[in-house]
């Protein structure tokens, strides 16, 4: 399971689907390791083949080479995909802090 704080960010910054945010939340949280097929299609609660289509939107939601899949070993966000979400969780969180207010003493 991923921490959801990714899984609402992924979801509001890229506009992803929940599934894909939870899909690119769980590549985040491997810090560029390999995901196997199976193993990711289990984790976020899907089928293997769905895992497929999916990441073809996801790839589309990110930059150019954010995501790479090796045969046999399965998928990774490359350090340009990781410099991306962490550039989005950074903006995310500087949003949610400009928009709180100091309370009185």
């Amino acid at each position: 399971m991923t921490a959801p704080s990714y899984r609402f960010a992924f979801r509001a910054w890229f506009g992803l689907p929940p599934a894909d945010a939870e899909m690119l939340a769980v590549l985040y949280g491997r810090g560029g390791g390999f995901v196997a097929l199976h193993e990711l299609a289990d984790l976020v609660g899907v089928k293997p083949a769905t895992v497929m289509t999916r990441m073809v939107n996801l790839r589309a939601s990110l930059e150019c080479e954010a995501i790479d899949h090796v045969r046999l070993a399965g998928y990774r966000l490359t350090e340009g995909g990781l410099a991306e979400c962490r550039a989005a969780l950074l903006a995310m969180a500087e949003e949610l802090m400009a928009g709180m207010t100091p309370h009185p003493p």
